[in-house]
């Protein structure tokens, strides 16, 4: 929504405020928000010279709230300072903006008021215990999801009511029998040792004065659950599933109650018999409890709950949005293979689960495998490595519509087995897309289908990987945060969508393990799950430290983003880099390199054409330089300095090192030869133009994948994007459309 008005001729629109980085600003972790808006108009080159803020803080009571305003002579309108004091845990304040011309014109009207609510600030603020289940194990060892409930009885009319909530393990919480909020495999994965995210959920209309019950459903997720390759690795952050909640209720009359986890809850095992991010969900729907989460279920025959000390990971709200259900794909075909089985085609590979519609006889199970790719006509799960990526439903004897809730997969197809009675048709099955909900900024359409297409792979790629956290794949056993990636993706990613709060998140991750407990050296995946016998310093993965920061700052404008992972870039560079004397990188580590050169064997991934430490010293040389830009950025004058006189220093190095005095590459690949065409490198060194790689640094097609022309013919025209200011449409011109905005 924006504010319209004409004055003078002309036409302003001040959109309304927002908050930080944040679409939704409820339980926010910063208590002194800046705020964000824009302003449109049709004046010829209009700025705004200054802007007012009205700033209402809310009490229990109507009466009992304080509004302030504040002028500033300034043109900035993205990411301001917070004009007032800081805001309290729980308390909320409602911000809107007018804005003033430089021409001397009449302030615009008042924005759309926006509503901020802070969430839970300190350990202080939790007047509630992490509670437990007896830990029952599945037929695989997995930790088999759990219920938790209470019942409470509110006295008076409720005014309000907020729910503060996360959980060892993934959850869904439940509040009279409705699910709570949209969100799904919360809280989400973070370095749990360190970082702990909870959710706020605004649950008003859920309560009522009278009875009421609060339940979670948590599955052992990431906390618990398998992860990593090779047989990976179980309870790597313990070995208990728990629930931490607290209902926060205000009544009319402005009194205030409580209703936190504690030992008098109740537990039991949930219908669902095993849920495992890799190999898959088995329900039994003959083991659903009805209504468990309803006031009139009697818990007699529960257990229950131990008391487990408060979290030591500090508890945050979290920084970027949360993951949701985002898009309902339907089956294009149904098919048998050579082998007889049932295989559906979604036509697309995606990210998520099924949803089916299905009834038959009690006890009759069907199974579900999900798989990228067909191999002989059959769904191919040899890529999924020790990965079963299969869901199970057994049948209570009628009519069930089912998805799972604690788990995943990467999948086109999915083989059906056992189905009741005849095959499936289209109607009884969908597929639903989950990811981090990030707001999409960047499209691209063109007049080449296939260039369209790399597009939207690119797009359904990023989707698929950015579940909570930016991962390598969503398929098989791994879908671990593998830094090298995302420090190549994340211009990509940052053009498509609003990633910052996600990655910021994540850096922060990054940073806390890297400084609490490496030594200074980057984790080749963040959360850092693995042995520390994988843990040694790689260039282009290790420099992410560095290079993702300094993407989300080009990306967003933010600096406060690199004054956050200052300390972590340092030391980096200072102590996690594994150098020889003259500071380059020590030639006898080892080093990951040119990572899938496609020449390289299937088996052995880092057997690059190009020498690995030249990639790595290419990479040291860029970061140096890039922590000059950044300390001069953040007025770090003696940083920059530094840091660029070492850049200057290493390069020459590397030019002694890897460049001939004729000005010819060793290795003379395309790989060095993209290195060594950065910007860093070529400013005042002159490069042999006569070599074959620099004059063609990218192959031409052969004639068998070439588009045949007629003889003597020019080569179509390239076709150039043109900015829009909108998504391109089904109907859009076959020339091409670019747009990227950042929400602020």
């Amino acid at each position: 929504m924006h504010i319209q008005l004409s004055y003078k001729g002309t036409m302003v629109r001040v959109s309304p405020v927002t908050f930080e980085h944040h679409r939704d600003a409820l339980g926010i972790g910063q208590s002194a928000p800046r705020l964000s808006w824009k302003t449109t108009g049709d004046e010829k080159d209009w700025t705004q010279s200054s802007y007012e803020l009205k700033i209402t803080i809310h009490g229990p009571h109507a009466k009992e709230e304080k509004s302030e305003t504040f002028k500033v002579k300034s043109s900035e309108s993205v990411l301001v300072p917070w004009p007032c004091s800081p805001l309290k845990s729980s308390q909320s304040a409602t911000v809107q903006v007018r804005v003033t011309g430089a021409k001397g014109s009449d302030p615009s009207e008042w924005s759309v008021p926006s509503t901020v609510e802070i969430g839970l600030l300190g350990k202080d603020d939790w007047k509630s215990q992490v509670i437990a289940a007896p830990r029952t194990l599945s037929a695989s060892d997995s930790l088999q999801p759990a219920l938790f409930r209470k019942d409470f009885h509110l006295s008076k009319k409720v005014q309000s009511a907020r729910l503060y909530i996360t959980a060892y393990g993934i959850y869904e919480a439940f509040i009279n029998g409705t699910k709570v909020g949209d969100h799904v495999l919360a809280p989400g994965w973070t370095s749990y040792k360190y970082h702990l995210n909870y959710q706020t959920f605004d649950v008003t209309d859920l309560v009522k004065k009278g009875d009421n019950v609060i339940g979670a459903e948590v599955g052992e997720g990431w906390f618990s659950g398998r992860l990593g390759f090779n047989g990976g690795w179980r309870c790597i952050y313990g070995d208990k599933l728990a629930v931490l909640a607290q209902l926060e209720i205000t009544y009319d009359d402005s009194q205030a109650e409580t209703i936190g986890s504690d030992k008098t809850w109740k537990t039991t095992h949930s219908a669902i018999q095993a849920a495992e991010l890799y190999d898959g969900e088995s329900y039994d729907e003959r083991s659903e409890i009805l209504g468990w989460s309803t006031p009139s279920f009697k818990d007699d025959s529960w257990s229950a709950v131990s008391e487990l000390n408060f979290p030591t990971p500090k508890l945050q709200a979290p920084e970027g949005p949360p993951v949701r259900k985002v898009e309902t794909v339907k089956p294009k075909s149904i098919f048998k293979t050579p082998a007889g089985k049932t295989v559906v085609d979604f036509g697309q590979n995606l990210v998520g689960w099924l949803r089916v519609h299905v009834s038959g006889p009690s006890g009759h199970t069907i199974t579900f495998t999900h798989t990228e790719v067909l191999e002989h006509g059959e769904i191919a799960t040899r890529p999924l490595r020790d990965c079963k990526a299969k869901d199970t439903l057994t049948l209570a004897g009628k009519s069930i519509t089912w998805e799972p809730k604690f788990t995943f997969h990467g999948f086109r197809y999915v083989q059906i087995d056992n189905w009741p009675l005849e095959d499936p048709t289209l109607s009884d099955l969908e597929a639903i897309v989950i990811h981090t909900d990030m707001q999409r900024t960047g499209w691209f359409e063109c007049s080449e289908p296939m260039v369209n297409q790399l597009h939207q792979n690119i797009c359904w790629g990023m989707k698929g990987n950015f579940v909570s956290i930016p991962t390598d794949c969503p398929q098989r056993d791994e879908r671990l945060g593998w830094t090298g990636d995302i420090q190549i993706f994340s211009p990509t990613a940052n053009f498509l969508y609003d990633t910052f709060g996600m990655l910021s998140g994540w850096t922060k991750d990054l940073a806390v393990e890297q400084i609490k407990e490496l030594n200074g050296v980057v984790g080749v995946v963040v959360p850092d799950i693995l042995p520390r016998q994988y843990t040694k310093p790689q260039a282009a993965w290790s420099d992410a430290a560095i290079i993702t920061p300094w993407d989300l700052y080009t990306a967003f404008g933010d600096r406060q983003i690199l004054k956050d992972q200052l300390e972590s870039m340092k030391e980096w560079l200072e102590k996690g880099v594994a150098r020889q004397e003259n500071g380059l990188w020590d030639p006898d580590g080892t080093q990951l390199g040119d990572w899938l050169d496609p020449d390289a064997p299937p088996d052995d991934a880092g057997k690059a054409k190009t020498d690995p430490h030249l990639v790595a010293n290419a990479y040291l040389v860029h970061v140096t330089d890039l922590m000059s830009k950044i300390c001069k950025i953040l007025g770090l004058g003696d940083g920059a300095e530094h840091y660029g006189s070492e850049a200057a220093r290493l390069k020459k190095l590397f030019q002694e090192e890897y460049v001939t005095p004729n000005g010819r590459l060793a290795p003379d690949t395309m790989v060095s030869a993209l290195l060594i065409s950065m910007s860093q490198f070529l400013a005042d060194y002159s490069l042999d133009t006569n070599s074959s790689l620099l004059r063609h640094p990218f192959p031409s097609p052969s004639p068998s994948t070439s588009t045949p022309r007629p003889p003597n013919s020019s080569p179509p025209p390239p076709a150039f994007p043109k900015l829009s200011a909108s998504p391109p449409s089904k109907s859009a011109p076959a020339s091409s459309a670019l747009r990227s905005s950042s929400p602020l």
